[in-house]
């Protein structure tokens, strides 16, 4: 009983943790999803597009980069600084300026760096052997979580015509804003919830009483 119960305290720390998962499934279809408004909302042309889609992927190479810098930090404290972050980014891009959009996608592909940097680190940090295959496939099933919620709110979005005749609609600033749901719930679980790091990495720090 005992193993079953650590099996599923450390599924619900790893699902915590993958919040940040489907943050990057869910920006990789966002802008797709919405290009027919946010295209006339902000008066983009396509070399305008092509940054604008660019520029997450460039973010998150940078963040995966800066990560690496951020090794024997508390995990905890890196996810909840990244979850900040990335909520400064999603505010960004609801303000209707093209600098804002395109410092706002880039901060939040920063965040998204860090999230698919650490995160499997810290799933294999945290995760016994047993069940560490189990653990490890939440990643790639956050992701298409993060993917699944894009497409079904895109149904909603109002295409170029429409939008033109009616342009009243915020869908689109929804759409956007909806990541920042994911990152509240992280940032409170590991202020609140999960308030201990990995085994892993109190060994690492030589913080051994802790890891026990």
């Amino acid at each position: 009983m005992q193993r079953h119960h650590s099996t599923v305290s450390i599924l619900l720390q790893v699902l915590s943790a993958t919040m940040g998962t489907v943050l990057m499934g869910y920006q990789m279809g966002v802008y797709n999803s919405t290009s027919d408004v946010v295209d006339i909302e902000f008066n983009l042309h396509k070399s305008n597009q092509a940054i604008i889609t660019a520029i997450v992927p460039i973010g998150a190479m940078l963040g995966a980069l800066f990560c690496n810098l951020l090794n024997k930090q508390p995990r905890r404290l890196v996810f909840i600084l990244t979850d900040v972050l990335t909520l400064a980014g999603l505010g960004l891009t609801v303000v209707v300026q093209y600098w804002s959009l395109l410092l706002g996608r880039g901060v939040v592909g920063f965040a998204i760096g860090i999230n698919t940097t650490l995160i499997p680190v810290f799933i294999n940090e945290l995760s016994p052997v047993q069940v560490n295959g189990l653990m490890g496939s939440c990643f790639q099933t956050m992701c298409n979580v993060g993917f699944l919620l894009v497409f079904m709110m895109g149904i909603n979005v109002q295409t170029g015509a429409e939008y033109k005749e009616q342009s009243t609609s915020q869908w689109w600033r929804i759409m956007f804003l909806f990541p920042a749901i994911t990152s509240v719930i992280r940032i409170f679980a590991f202020l609140f919830v999960y308030t201990h790091d990995t085994p892993d990495y109190y060994v690492m720090t030589n913080q051994k009483e802790k890891a026990e």
